[in-house]
């Protein structure tokens, strides 16, 4: 039996010479790794939109690669 992977569409905030949005407080990182995922555009829009300290940031998609066996690997050894 194989398992194929499947891709999954997230959005993330950039504001130039601060970073990427890294939690909901708005701190931010340099490290994209650290970026957080929104799941729809509008609501990464809406997060850019509610402070005036964001002004010039992007949303910026991003396409994510979901491996079902690596899924499965980490639930059985209780780590995420």
């Amino acid at each position: 039996m194989d398992i194929e992977t499947t891709t999954r569409e997230a959005f993330v905030v950039y504001v130039p010479n601060k970073g990427f949005i890294k939690n909901k407080q708005r701190n931010f990182t340099p490290d994209f790794s650290r970026a957080r995922l929104f799941g729809r555009k509008s609501d990464a829009t809406n997060s850019l939109g509610m402070s005036k300290d964001m002004e010039g940031g992007l949303v910026v998609p991003v396409d994510m690669i979901l491996d079902p066996k690596r899924i499965f690997k980490a639930v059985l050894k209780g780590k995420a």
